[in-house]
């Protein structure tokens, strides 16, 4: 049923890289589960006067804003998919948080593939945007190696976390295994 509120609302975090497809298939899923909240916190961050020139009080300003949001929603009967590079537990905590105490079901999944795979991605992401005039910073390789490697110990911290593979070849077979994950 189209607009059908869920028996138990689902906060749904889609962790990983730069590049892997965490807002595609985040904009994927609300597209085909209606009513439900894509909350981008780059974009909330975005929202903010002046965001670029204090970037860790932006930050903090769009992850309160976030979990307002996201706790509204949530009451409301909807799911909330967050898409975002998270590579520290303080954050993902208190969206676990707030699931529980809204009675949400809480999902953190982390979108994973090789690195030479998120690079290729990452790179090919960078270049679209350039080529259509957006304003893009491609990280090095040594910043990539360092966000990877922050996550997979992010990881081994986080032992609820779910790997979803999120191999070269298209992004469908992703997505289905996001949404197998949080069925």
């Amino acid at each position: 049923m189209v607009g059908a509120l869920t028996p138990t609302p689902r906060l749904i975090v889609l962790n990983g890289p730069p590049g892997i497809g965490k807002s595609t298939i985040a904009r994927r899923f609300v597209d085909e589960h209606p009513l439900s909240l894509c909350l981008d916190l780059d974009v909330v961050r975005a929202l903010l006067g002046g965001w670029r020139e204090d970037l860790e009080q932006s930050g903090r300003g769009a992850r309160a804003l976030a979990i307002q949001m996201a706790h509204v929603h949530l009451l409301a009967g909807r799911d909330v998919v967050i898409p975002q590079l998270l590579a520290q537990p303080p954050f993902l905590e208190e969206l676990e948080r707030l699931a529980a105490e809204v009675g949400a079901s809480f999902h953190e999944l982390v979108l994973v593939a090789p690195r030479s795979v998120t690079s290729a991605r990452l790179q090919a992401r960078s270049r679209a945007r350039t080529q259509a005039g957006e304003p893009d910073e491609p990280l090095s390789s040594e910043a990539m190696d360092d966000v990877c490697d922050r996550l997979d110990a992010l990881v081994a911290h986080r032992r609820s976390a779910i790997l979803v593979a999120a191999p070269d070849g298209g992004l469908d077979d992703t997505y289905a295994r996001v949404v197998a994950a949080v069925s």
